[in-house]
């Protein structure tokens, strides 16, 4: 996967909004609600409650006129293709009439492999998406034996291979899973009040609390620091925060994705450790692999490396974030 400017997925997504009455609020380990579908254009129908007990479902909303539902489909193919014998059953619904479904199918390069039904009045995709506070498509649900939802995310850039393949060998910790839920629904909480010199003391308390809670999910620990030191409208830039953010999602990557290391290394320079800053920036840039990264991080180090022989505080530490990345990176999602 091969995202760039920035490593922005978020904001290249369609977004997607319920236009009718309001769904019903969900949290994973819920059990999953049926599913509303008008008719099928490919495979069998499809029964939830059927499957309790035998199958494990991953559904996708998505849309024709959507380009990232499109870039999906290698991935959910692969999937479906891979635990069809675990008893995994792939589902793609869209509010798209049958029509536009099938001159979808007949025109893109990637033939669909798995289940395609028409979500006519989007009742489905409301249940799930506004159920969960999901706004943006593609998204994924994936709901294990007992019936259960068990996680969402993005199809291609989150870690949806991951959760499938604990979640097949019974393996999978939902508890931690729905920890790091709680912790992702807190950020827009922490940077309202940390937008506010009264509310500094709550909001570190709530910062904390999202580092405690994220354990395990080093790509959402890795978003939080980035947003610490870079979004605008701060009172106050907790780098500390951001730092025991970066290094948790350093540790839990093992030292595997450039992004990561890049992000720690940011924090470290806004902490004022700046030679720790070039020698992480460097390990980094060792490991990645498109072009459009390494460029962005070489900038990124020649910055630290003229800062290096200077005197005096630098980054969050000297005044606002540096360079203009604060409000483009977005959400930043395993790419290769």
């Amino acid at each position: 996967m091969n995202f760039n400017t920035r490593w922005v997925l978020a904001v290249s997504l369609v977004v997607w909004a319920a236009t009718s009455s309001p769904a019903k609020e969900l949290k994973l380990g819920d059990p999953a609600p049926e599913l509303r579908v008008t008719e099928w254009v490919k495979g069998e129908a499809v029964d939830l409650a059927a499957g309790r007990g035998k199958n494990i479902f991953v559904l996708e909303i998505w849309s024709t006129t959507c380009p990232h539902c499109r870039n999906a489909i290698t991935t959910l193919n692969n999937l479906q293709k891979e635990y069809r014998e675990q008893g995994v059953i792939v589902v793609g619904l869209t509010g798209d009439d049958r029509s536009r479904i099938e001159s979808f199918l007949k025109r893109t390069r990637t033939a669909i492999e798995y289940r395609v039904g028409v979500d006519e009045d989007e009742e489905t995709a409301k249940a799930y998406m506004a159920g969960l506070g999901a706004t943006r498509i593609p998204h994924t649900f994936v709901i294990d034996k007992e019936g259960q939802i068990v996680w969402h995310g993005h199809p291609v850039s989150d870690k949806l291979g991951d959760v499938l393949e604990m979640v097949v060998g019974g393996k999978y910790d939902l508890k931690a899973c729905q920890a790091q839920e709680r912790a992702r629904n807190l950020i827009p909480e922490y940077f309202r009040m940390a937008a506010h010199s009264k509310r500094a003391e709550e909001a570190g308390k709530i910062g904390a609390k999202i580092v405690d809670s994220a354990q395990g999910d080093a790509y959402l620990l890795d978003d939080f620091a980035w947003k610490i030191i870079t979004k605008r409208g701060l009172v106050k830039r907790d780098v500390e925060l951001a730092l025991r953010a970066a290094k948790s999602a350093y540790e839990l990557n093992g030292a595997k994705d450039p992004r990561i290391i890049d992000t720690y290394a940011r924090v470290l320079f806004e902490c004022g450790r700046k030679e720790d800053a070039i020698r992480y920036q460097k390990e980094g840039i060792e490991l990645a692999k498109s072009a459009v990264v390494r460029r962005e991080m070489q900038a990124s180090l020649a910055r630290y490396q003229k800062a290096s022989l200077t005197k005096g505080p630098v980054g969050a530490k000297a005044s606002k974030p540096m360079g203009k990345e604060a409000e483009k990176r977005g959400e930043r999602k395993p790419v290769e």
